[in-house]
């Protein structure tokens, strides 16, 4: 999913840009606006649901749901 997030992320910002972890990207492109608010906060949830136990599995597949629809809707081609 990480990896996946952040090819969506560079989609995004039309550019790979590692010089920023992947939540400090999303929080950037949140308040540029290219990323809806709902989004990044899901995006976030994938983001800290892979690093520690903060929340279930549940939870991290529906908000991954969740941005994956968002970005498909918007152009971007999930690969599988």
């Amino acid at each position: 999913m990480r990896g996946q997030l952040e090819r969506i992320l560079d989609w995004v910002e039309e550019a790979k840009s590692r010089d920023e972890s992947p939540a400090e990207r999303v929080s950037r492109l949140r308040g540029e606006e290219k990323i809806p608010i709902a989004i990044a906060t899901h995006m976030q949830i994938v983001l800290t649901g892979d690093a520690s136990a903060n929340g279930g599995p549940g939870d991290i597949q529906k908000a991954w749901k969740s941005v994956t629809h968002w970005a498909t809707v918007q152009g971007f081609k999930i690969s599988s």
